[in-house]
């Protein structure tokens, strides 16, 4: 699928709040010093008890449908179902809008 505009990377907005970001790591990264040795401005928090965590405990996630997408024609089904969205003509406050 061609893009609509060529892309023109910028900074993104994740990388202007890092005071108000977490990067969740492993326990054994932390006692090791490694986003210090990463240089990692956000602040790191070690996870735990999350290795037997399925899609099943997820809250507002817990669904698997069936995505079928055929590549001729770009059609989408999920659980057998055509699903289709129709297209808009203007963006409020999009890329011309976007501060940071």
């Amino acid at each position: 699928i061609p893009t609509p505009e060529p892309i023109i990377y910028e900074k993104m907005f994740g990388a202007n709040l890092n005071e108000n970001a977490l990067h969740f790591v492993s326990k054994a990264s932390l006692e090791a010093n490694i986003p210090e040795k990463l240089s990692l401005k956000r602040k790191c928090v070690a996870v735990k008890n999350c290795r037997n965590i399925t899609k099943k405990d997820l809250k507002f996630n817990d669904k698997v449908q069936d995505i079928e997408v055929n590549p001729q024609t770009y059609e989408v089904k999920i659980n057998g179902e055509l699903i289709s969205s129709k297209s808009v003509d203007s963006l409020a406050l999009a890329r011309k809008y976007f501060m940071i």
